[in-house]
């Protein structure tokens, strides 16, 4: 990069070194910032007080990346009172789980690290503290997920309960509730590696904290065994300009719930001037038609449309994501990879949208079957491969909030314009990859897709 673009670069994305990809480090909001936004670890950061009809209300702040996240996770904890509820795909610690940690210097690395204790610590203090973690079956680890976590926490006096394996395909919600006061809900895991991921998430205070508990956590809880009499009581209050959703929350084939794909939906439907995505995987048919079409609408109007910044990990690694992606390029949709950092194991690992730079839809739920429909349909319909299967638990909010959204288009569009490469085939791709990780990766780097055809195959293995 020249050094008359860094020059042109917004000194808070810069950090104090001058480079645009620079994490580290707590910046003050510029005194003539007209958008009230705030600037920590190189991420912008918006807060916003929604009240509603009823006098009730509830503060937003935005969290991207790992040093937003886990800093305030960190200052939750300690700082608890009463009560802490984990909801959770995965709980880790180096120390109970060695493998695969975040690079040393990864803000947030270290306040992630301290999770666990502080759990021990809030038990030992009377604290009441309850977790509900997924427990299905690990094939890369080859053993049960969180089992070592599972022992570990029940050892120390915390109150876990499992997900039940047959409710869904995983339980993917990452959600942490403090004192009934306090929800953190997106899609940053709580992994050793997590940390180094791209990420999002946002951070409740008031009254809508209420409806994240019951609609969620109290579900779970009950739902993987646990005794709804010992929770704390939680007040509902009429979903007005926070909406919580759910996906398979119900765990029957015939009962699940899509609340996500149908608020993604209406939405891409409803807009009508802009739709912009960062996303760890973008797979489902479904979602990815509603795209092509509300972008082709948006620009016969001469509205800025539709832009997608997905994950390049997954296309280059498994086949089964390839033809989406492709049929959004080959129709027009500007879509582009995230430019991760390989030799970190980065990842695009963020699950959000906003609409018309009004409404933010953001959570643990990727754009795909197993993230978005509780009953996703696998063979071609007719055949004896038709089958359904259950799809993953998942948990996001749609926030109705400009000020939240400032936040998150501040952040795509810097990502879209220094962060981010074309489409290519996987041979391409592959090249970008240093040599030391690619055999970490496991893929043909002779297996182009630009050499196919888009056409989307009816069967096959369903990412989520």
């Amino acid at each position: 990069m020249s050094l008359s673009v860094l020059r042109s670069l917004p000194r808070q994305l810069t950090g104090n070194t001058g480079n645009p990809f620079f994490t580290g480090g707590r910046k003050k909001p510029a005194s003539n910032n007209p958008t009230g936004l705030k600037w920590f670890y190189g991420r912008p950061q918006a807060t916003d007080v929604l009240t509603h009809s009823q006098g009730y209300n509830t503060k937003v702040t935005s969290l991207i990346d790992g040093g937003q996240i886990f800093n305030n996770i960190d200052k939750l904890l300690k700082n608890a009172q009463k009560s802490v509820l984990l909801d959770f795909y995965e709980l880790q610690n180096a120390q109970l789980q060695p493998h695969r940690t975040a690079p040393s210097g990864t803000p947030g690395a270290d306040k992630q690290q301290k999770i666990v204790n502080h759990l021990v610590k809030l038990v030992k203090k009377g604290i009441k503290v309850k977790v509900v973690l997924d427990n299905s079956w690990d094939q890369y680890e080859n053993e049960f997920h969180n089992q070592k976590m599972i022992d570990y926490l029940k050892t120390n006096g915390v109150d876990v309960v499992t997900y039940p394996r047959d409710a869904a395909k995983i339980n993917h919600v990452k959600l942490l509730i403090v004192d009934g006061k306090y929800a953190v809900l997106g899609g940053m895991n709580w992994g050793n590696h997590s940390p180094a991921n791209h990420d999002a998430c946002v951070m409740l205070e008031g009254d809508d904290v209420g409806n994240v508990a019951n609609q969620i956590f109290k579900i779970d809880y009950e739902l993987s065994g646990g005794d709804v009499s010992t929770l704390p009581a939680f007040k509902s209050f009429p979903e007005e300009k926070i909406k919580v959703l759910t996906t398979a929350q119900k765990g029957s084939l015939d009962g699940g719930k899509n609340e996500i794909l149908q608020e993604i939906t209406r939405r891409i439907d409803s807009a009508q001037k802009s739709i912009v995505c960062e996303l760890f995987s973008m797979t489902d048919k479904i979602v990815a038609d509603k795209l092509i079409e509300a972008h082709r609408r948006l620009k016969q109007n001469n509205q800025p449309g539709v832009q997608i910044l997905v994950d390049p990990g997954l296309y280059l690694q498994f086949k089964n994501c390839r033809p989406i992606i492709n049929y959004l390029r080959d129709s027009g949709v500007p879509i582009r990879f995230y430019k991760v950092d390989w030799a970190k194991e980065e990842k695009l690992h963020a699950k959000w949208a906003v609409f018309d730079d009004q409404e933010v839809v953001v959570g643990s739920a990727n754009w795909s079957k197993m993230g978005l429909e509780s009953n996703a349909m696998r063979g071609k319909p007719g055949t004896i491969q038709h089958t359904f299967t259950k799809g993953n638990h998942e948990a996001d909010l749609a926030i109705l909030s400009p000020q939240i959204a400032k936040a998150f288009i501040k952040q795509f569009n810097f990502d879209w314009t220094y962060k981010s490469r074309p489409v290519q085939g996987p041979k391409t791709l592959y090249h970008t990859v240093p040599l030391n990780m690619r055999a970490q990766l496991h893929v043909d780097p002779f297996d182009d897709p630009l050499k196919q055809k888009t056409d989307l195959p009816g069967d096959g293995k369903i990412m989520a």
